[in-house]
């Protein structure tokens, strides 16, 4: 764009060549002007386009695999947003510069097309993780049978740990691309996690008192372990937990003393994931 940029000043403004400082002979009409503009501003208009004909046409290919599709959908985010922040601001600067144009500040509409190709894109990778994190949990709270737990809890539940584990794979994924999209997309699926353990714990209906135990040894895990990483959000959602499964009669404060030993072992073992969610 900007090489582009430089040959059609050169050509269409004639200068003197001798002169010390460069003087204008012959000034192009304001019609070749508007041309140009038009024709850079199209420019990327079709940029943009093949960007997201090539995520759409990847998303309907059968025989690429679900990994290779969202680590592509990620690298487009990306580079959208180096687009919005860095690229197309420079690259107007430098036609301004050139054309003694004011593209620069005005409210382009290119932003707005970025704007909404960046949304477009992230919700459909996020979509994607939801699936996998809404399955796990729906999968494991209901092929548990809280109300016949009889003994007290000796570990947190497979389903929270298989809920992390997915975690730490999205992050994983997400750090070799950009580290700037971790946060928006962590923050987004630990709220969906809540969200979906308060309604799947809501909908079981009957717990034992021990339970109960093992429901909060699950939720405080949770909440602990990814400590810095969950937004209000998220913390009060998993608060709610205890106003909507526990009953008036259920002294939650004894049942939270009675699981702590357990719980700083379980976040003792999960040390490693604990730095992934606080560094």
């Amino acid at each position: 764009e900007v090489y582009v940029i430089k040959g059609l000043g050169k050509l269409l403004f004639s200068k003197l060549p001798e002169a010390k400082v460069a003087q204008i002979v012959k000034y192009p009409s304001k019609k070749i002007l508007t041309g140009v503009q038009i024709q850079f501003l199209r420019s990327f208009d079709v940029l943009l386009e093949s960007m997201i004909k090539n995520i759409i046409e990847e998303n309907q290919n059968q025989t690429v695999s679900k990994d290779i599709k969202s680590h592509h959908k990620l690298l487009t985010l990306s580079n959208i947003k180096k687009l919005k922040t860095s690229v197309v601001p420079s690259t107007l600067e430098e036609f301004d510069n050139t054309f003694d144009s004011n593209l620069h500040s005005q409210n382009l509409e290119i932003y707005a097309i970025l704007d909404k190709m960046e949304l477009t894109i992230f919700d459909s990778y996020i979509n994607e993780q939801r699936k996998h994190l809404s399955k796990i949990l729906l999968t494991g709270i209901s092929n548990t049978q809280w109300s016949s737990i009889s003994s007290p809890p000796s570990k947190v539940s497979s389903f929270i740990y298989e809920s992390i584990h997915l975690l730490i794979v999205v992050y994983t994924s997400v750090s070799k691309v950009s580290d700037n999209l971790i946060g928006k997309v962590l923050q987004d699926l630990l709220e969906y996690t809540s969200v979906n353990l308060l309604k799947d714990l809501r909908e079981v209906g009957d717990f034992s008192i021990e339970g109960l135990r093992q429901v909060s040894l699950d939720v405080e895990f949770l909440k602990k372990l990814i400590g810095k990483s969950a937004s209000q959000t998220t913390v009060n959602n998993l608060n709610l937990v205890y106003k909507n499964v526990f009953g008036p009669r259920v002294d939650t404060k004894t049942i939270l003393n009675s699981i702590t030993p357990l719980l700083n072992d379980s976040l003792d073992g999960s040390r490693i994931e604990f730095n992934i969610f606080n560094n």
